[in-house]
């Protein structure tokens, strides 16, 4: 199994990692919409980051398993909202808080859905001291 302190690096890792990858994103990302959609699309998928603290702290049947579904959901759902706005005419694009909207419900109903198909099977490290 992996221990509090491994658990407690990793997780530094990834948010260090996923700040990284909003970094590059900015740079590289050319707007093809407004600043605001762009600000939208980003804060959505750092939404992601949200819902797994929320729910990891306060809901007792949360799962790693619920967690990646989450992330996965508010990763995916604003990056379609780019391509499709990207190959869209005009009057055919959507605008992101829509998609950003989505991404939320369904980031939420993935994290619980799949929290409660697949728990974790280690149930006795759950309250345990972190820093240990």
């Amino acid at each position: 199994g992996i221990t509090n302190r491994m658990h407690l690096r990793l997780l530094r890792i990834t948010v260090a990692l996923v700040a990284i990858v909003i970094f590059l994103f900015g740079i590289v990302y050319k707007p093809a919409q407004s600043l605001l959609d762009y600000i939208n699309l980003t804060g959505t998928m750092m939404l992601g980051a949200g819902i797994l603290i929320i729910g990891g702290l306060y809901w007792k049947r949360a799962s790693t398993a619920g967690a990646y579904a989450a992330v996965v959901f508010c990763v995916v759902i604003p990056l379609m909202n780019i391509v499709y706005n990207y190959f869209a005419s005009d009057e055919k694009k959507i605008p992101a808080q829509y998609f950003g909207l989505g991404a939320i419900v369904s980031a939420i109903l993935a994290y619980i859905l799949f929290s409660l198909l697949i728990p974790n099977r280690n149930k006795e490290q759950k309250g345990a001291d972190i820093n240990d």
